[in-house]
């Protein structure tokens, strides 16, 4: 089981210290990898959150997603692997590799 989960749809008012204020209600937060990408409709935040342990994680997703957090509703899930999308003919994640790279922890 992992204990790597995804937030997303946050607001562009929400910053990473109130995502690991709200995220240490719920466990312990090992890492986390906050995220802003500026694509063709604006700004994307998202967020990876590594947990202690996989209770922690079901925890948080239970508690969490679906709440209200600077007038959006997060969408909290495990983290899933990367995939290949294409965008403007390319793949995303080959263009963007240098990101992902830099912001994704691994999981052993």
């Amino acid at each position: 089981m992992t204990t790597l989960i995804y937030v997303g749809n946050l607001s562009l008012l929400t910053g990473e210290e109130q995502v690991l204020h709200v995220f240490r209600q719920a466990g312990t937060v090992i890492r986390c990898s906050f995220i802003v990408d500026h694509n063709s409709t604006g700004y994307e935040r998202f967020a990876f959150l590594q947990m202690a342990s996989p209770a922690e994680a079901d925890k948080a997703i239970a508690v969490l997603d679906g709440r209200v957090l600077d007038g959006q509703v997060l969408k909290v899930d495990y983290a899933r692997p990367t995939e290949f999308r294409f965008h403007c003919g390319q793949e995303w994640s080959a263009r963007h590799q240098h990101v992902l790279a830099r912001t994704v922890p691994t999981i052993s």
